[in-house]
């Protein structure tokens, strides 16, 4: 289950919950904040994500913007443009989207460090 597969991490005043593979949104959606995430992150074998928020986390889409993506406060996605070859989405796959969940936290700590400013503010 995706769920049982995911690894936390705290980023700001949030904890991001990370998955990988094909899975239901709404059951990672419903299951890591009973974990303890603010946020889900779901990053599929095709090298796209989903981040689904929560009353504690309505900045999905200004994370998503960071890496090319968009959507609403608490459901956005993005596909990180990071696939160049065959050989890049091998290395996906076979580290269950090492790189990309790495791009993603990066993008969580840039929105963390800006939250608060006009820029961030004015998106909500």
């Amino acid at each position: 289950m995706a769920v049982d597969r995911a690894a936390y991490k705290s980023t700001g005043d949030w904890t991001v919950g990370v998955t990988y593979g094909r899975c239901s949104q709404n059951e990672v959606a419903d299951g890591l904040p009973d974990e303890g995430a603010d946020t889900a992150v779901i990053v599929r074998p095709s090298g796209s994500t989903s981040i689904r928020g929560s009353e504690d986390f309505e900045q999905a889409h200004l994370v998503a913007r960071q890496v090319q993506g968009g959507g609403h406060p608490r459901a956005a996605g993005c596909k990180p443009d990071i696939y160049d070859d065959m050989m890049d989405y091998a290395y996906h796959w076979t580290t269950e989207g090492e790189t990309t969940k790495r791009v993603i936290l990066a993008a969580f700590r840039r929105v963390a460090e800006g939250y608060g400013s006009d820029d961030a503010a004015g998106d909500e």
